[in-house]
Formats: C-alpha cells, structure tokens, sequence
C-alpha cells in the first residue's frame, strides 16, 4: 500500500503482515523494493522514481 504524505513531501510504502501494516524500509541500495509489484521506490530531482525490470517511470 502507498500513503502519500504531500504536507511532509514523501510517500509511504507499507505492507500487510499478520493484520498489521508496517512501513517497508529503504534497502542498501537505497530504494524501497517491493517484491509483490516487482518494482522499486526512489526519489529523483523531486519526483518519485518507480523502476521495474524493464524500465522505470518518474512521477
């Protein structure tokens, strides 16, 4: 699940797990990875980057 937070200016990923929903953090790399939509969260020049295997989409 996505939660945009526009007042703080980021977006929150979080994933469900035994009914609770807790927050997906940044891995090494520094992108937020979600393996169920086979993408990746980053910020680039103040837009938020998804990359997936075959590209990637700034928004």
């Amino acid at each position: 699940m996505k939660v945009p937070r526009p007042l703080e200016h980021r977006v929150e990923l979080l994933r469900a797990v035994d009914g609770q929903l807790l927050p997906v953090s940044a891995d090494a790399e520094g992108p937020v990875r979600s393996k169920v939509l086979g993408a990746a969260f980053t910020t680039v020049e103040s837009a938020l980057r998804i990359s997936w295997d075959d590209g990637s989409a700034d928004l």
